[in-house]
Parts: structure tokens; C-alpha cells; sequence
């Protein structure tokens, strides 16, 4: 019995690792189109407002935590190691906004 309460404990923890926190939206800063001059989008928890990527600047991720590309824009990984890996690494690799 200890040993599946400890590993239920362990497991709700990574759970909760990759849930967002309640969402503020005092704390979002008040973006205008002047301020990202290729868009706005919401950050990875969908709470606040972020200026999308530009040309360049580092995208994807898991969850998409290095950002979105703006408009027009693709976010462009290098190629898995392996065909095997493909989902998984598309999933996770960090990428550079084209």
C-alpha cells in the first residue's frame, strides 16, 4: 500500500509540473500592434496576450514554449535523427522562425 501511495504522490506531481497556473489576466501587460509588428498571440497557457516571433527568433518546443511565428511566418526544425523518432522530436525540438 506505501509503495502505490508514493508512486501516486510522484505521479500528481509531474501531472501538476505540466498544468498552468490560474490564470491572471491583471497581470498580462496590454499589447498593441505596434508593440509585436508580426502579431499577438497567447502564451502557452492561453492566460496572456505575447508578440509572436519574428524572422530568426527561436519557436516550437514542447507546448510550443519557445513561441509562435508571426504572420507569414513558419517555424522550421531541423530534421529528426530518425524516422522513428518523428513525432516525438517534431513535438519537442526547438525551432527558428522562417
Amino acid at each position: 500500500f506505501l509503495t502505490l501511495l508514493l508512486l501516486s504522490v510522484c505521479l500528481y506531481s509531474v501531472v501538476l509540473s505540466l498544468s498552468c497556473i490560474p490564470c491572471d489576466k491583471s497581470a498580462c501587460k496590454q499589447l498593441s500592434e505596434a508593440d509585436c509588428p508580426v502579431g499577438i498571440v497567447f502564451d502557452t497557457c492561453g492566460c496572456c496576450q505575447v508578440c509572436a516571433k519574428n524572422v530568426g527568433e527561436d519557436c516550437g518546443g514542447p507546448w510550443k514554449i519557445y513561441g509562435v511565428c508571426g504572420k507569414d511566418l513558419e517555424c522550421v526544425k531541423p530534421p529528426p535523427p530518425s524516422e522513428d523518432d518523428s513525432f516525438v522530436y517534431q513535438f519537442n525540438s526547438k525551432g527558428k522562425c522562417q
